[in-house]
Parts: structure tokens; sequence; C-alpha cells
């Protein structure tokens, strides 16, 4: 073995080593976050008006920045740092006016929005004070997003991945020390406080360029954004797609029995621990190099059937592993305070059924990676409107007659075929592209 060969060697590991440091401090951020939230607020009217308005925060703070950093990474991996940060920077710009703008709406319109998406009738107030906490978090959260292109593309990995660490830790911290004084509002507030460091730790890291100073940042033409719109713009919509999707199954949640919504939540959030544990590294490693490999012609589409067997096979262990042991794993992590053995017991009983997505989740989003590097943005929309099409349709019939667990059913089945979606399209580009 040469040198070279023994320093990259070298390289490869500190690299890997540092994806499982920065993926642990995710997964230990996270479960903070959970733990606090159960032992704060249990099962309660307030966490379900909290998770049906999440689906606002998830949808400006990372489907639509995410999408941008997809545009990025897939158009311009091979460009030159500075050109890169010209994209960055304009696509931060234009972002914050498309968001002071829809603060503008929200604030309003958002009590009748809220009334007419969910059935609380009551508690309009307490949604729009959530939504205040909600917007700007969703704003520096989502230029962080952003930021994170330029560190992926240059293999820079560690500070993009724990950038939800940090945020889960801010909010885990001011549960626990504000949440028995203001309440629900703890938990945004904490999201809004972790999404203010994240932007302004990767800014001052990554933008170098001294062309356009911070305080000039927000008012500089959108010209290099325009560069990626066309790609962007098309990723956005099939987002768009999903969000109706999100919204529904929250929609439909909230007229359920009360903490419905919250159950589901704790269910969702022990599944996205394995996801965390099996996607993020993978992902933040793989998708600069499948555009890579497409560029250079390195056999795409042999490495990434097995990515994909190898993500399924994990998915499978990790479901079963949900499926027997995810009732002990609950009582160790969250059972304490405002949530019991009552709360486990019903938590676990969504998450029985949930934890079926867990493998097909797991391929979901290497799939749309690859046809990213394709060039193929169109697929999205159709699995997310097949996704949608199958949660509604699913869901007229289940949940009437099983209630939280007809939500769930629909929603795994939805999963399903949002991949098979993917797969199909995927194995449609293999026949046009032979690498």
């Amino acid at each position: 073995m040469t040198i070279f060969q023994i320093k990259r060697t070298l390289e490869i590991m500190l690299l890997k080593s540092h994806l499982i440091i920065a993926s642990s401090f995710v997964l230990g951020g996270g479960l903070l976050r959970e733990i606090a939230i159960a032992r704060t607020f249990g099962i309660s009217k307030e966490l379900d008006i909290y998770v049906a308005l999440s689906s606002i925060y998830l949808f400006l703070g990372t489907q639509i920045p995410t999408s941008i950093e997809t545009s990025i990474i897939s158009k311009h991996a091979n460009m030159k740092e500075t050109e890169i940060e010209d994209v960055i920077l304009s696509s931060i710009s234009f972002l914050t006016w498309c968001y002071i703008f829809i603060g503008i709406i929200i604030i309003l319109f958002g009590k009748n929005i809220f009334k007419l998406l969910f059935n609380f009738k009551e508690e309009t107030d307490i949604a729009i004070k959530i939504l205040v906490f909600m917007i700007p978090s969703a704003l520096f959260l989502a230029n962080s997003v952003i930021i994170r292109s330029l560190l992926f593309i240059k293999d820079r990995q560690f500070i993009g991945i724990i950038i939800p660490g940090v945020i889960s830790v801010s909010a885990a911290v001011s549960i626990s020390m504000l949440g028995k004084f203001i309440g629900i509002y703890a938990l945004p507030l904490g999201t809004l406080i972790g999404g203010i460091v994240s932007f302004f730790a990767t800014y001052r890291k990554e933008i170098r360029s001294n062309r356009i100073k911070f305080f000039n940042l927000f008012l500089s033409h959108p010209r290099g954004f325009m560069a990626l719109a066309s790609a962007a713009v098309i990723i956005i919509l099939g987002e768009c797609v999903f969000q109706v999707g999100y919204t529904a199954e929250r929609s439909i949640g909230s007229r359920l029995p009360q903490g419905s919504l919250s159950t589901y939540y704790y269910s969702l959030a022990l599944l996205n621990v394995f996801l965390t544990v099996i996607i993020s590294p993978n992902n933040v490693y793989l998708f600069p190099k499948i555009a890579k490999w497409y560029n250079n012609k390195e056999r795409l589409f042999y490495r990434i059937r097995r990515i994909i067997i190898a993500l399924f096979f994990i998915g499978c262990v990790s479901s079963v592993t949900i499926a027997n042991f995810g009732h002990y794993i609950l009582q160790i992590f969250l059972e304490r305070g405002k949530f019991g053995s009552e709360e486990t017991t019903l938590t676990f009983s969504a998450l029985q059924i949930l934890c079926y997505a867990l493998p097909i989740m797991c391929c979901a989003r290497i799939c749309k990676y690859t046809l990213y590097s394709l060039g193929d943005y169109h697929s999205t929309i159709w699995s997310n409107g097949a996704r949608v099409g199958t949660l509604v349709a699913t869901a007229v019939w289940t949940v009437p007659r099983f209630g939280l667990r007809g939500l769930c059913y629909a929603v795994v089945l939805a999963s399903f075929a949002s991949v098979l979606t993917l797969l199909i399209r995927l194995e449609y580009r293999k026949r046009l592209v032979n690498i």
C-alpha cells in the first residue's frame, strides 16, 4: 500500500468517525427534547396544537430549503466555491423576503386558516402565538440548511449534520427551564434560539465572501438564485404536494379524541430516532458522491442498488426491534412526569403499526437523490401525489373504524405507495441512461 493510499484510508476513517459523532449528537439531542416534552406536556391539548402546526415549520424550515440545497448540490457540485457562495447568498436573500411575506399573511389570516384546516375551534389564540415563534425559527433554520450545501460539497459534513442536534438541545433546555412558566411556548422559543445559533455558526464558518457583508445580505438581489430556480421550483412543487398529505394527516388527527395527535407525535419521534441513525450519515455522505458518480460515469445504478438493498435490510431489522421492544424503549426514555404507563401503552399501539413503514422509508431519500442527480426533478411530484392519494383514500375507510390506529394504517400504505413510485421511476431512468 502506497503512502497516498494510507493517507486516503486514514481520511476516510476520520470522516466516518466524525459522521458517527455528529449523528450521535443529533440522536442524543433528539432524545433529550422528546424526554423534556413528554415529562412536561405528556399527552395534552397544547401539544396537539403544536403538532398540528409543526407541518408549517417542517415545510418552511426543512422542505423548501432542502429542495434548494438539493438543487445546489446536484447542479453546482463542480463549481468554484465563490460561485456557489453567490448562489447561496442570493438564495438566503430570496427566502428571507418570501418568509417575511408569509409571516404577514399568517398574522392577517392565520386564525381563519387554522380553523379551516384543524378542528381546534377555541384555541386559535394559542396557535397564532406559537406561529409567531415558528416563522422566524423556520427562517433561520432554512438559511442554515442552504449554507449547509456548501459544507456537503466540500466534504465537511460534521457541522451540517449537527444542526438538528443544536436545535433539539436548545428546545430541551428551554422546555426544562421555562416549560412550567410559559407552557407550550417554551418549545417553539427553544427551537427559535437553536435556529439562530445554527445560522450564525454556519454563516461565520463557511461564507467568506467580503463582497456582501452580513447587514447587506438580505438586501442583495437574488440573481444567483435564478440559476437553479428551474430545478428548485420543481422540487418545491413536489414538496408542496407532500405538504398536502402531511397537513392532511394532522387535520384528520385533530378530529380524533384529544391527545391523538400527541400520541402520533411520540410514535413518529421514536421512529425518527432509528431513521436518524440509519439515514443521516448515509444521506449527507452519499448525495454529493452520487452526483459525482453520475458526472464521472462510475456505475451509478449498480452502486445505488447495493445501497438500497443494504438500507432496506437495516430498516427491516430496526422494524422488528421496534415491534418487539418498542414498549420497553418508551418506558425507559419517555415514561416520566406527565407521561405515564397509560400514555406508553397508547403510544406503543400506534408505533406497532408505523414501524412497518421503516424499511421502505430508509430507501426513500436515496432514491430521490439519485433521481435528482440524473436531472429528474419531476418524479417526486408523482411520488408525493401517490402518497397523498393513497393516504386520503385509505384514511376515509380506516379512520372511522379504527381511530388513530386507522390513521397509522393509512400512513404506512401511503409510504409504500410513495417509495414504490420512486423505484418505478428509477428503473425507468435506468433504461434511458446506461451507467
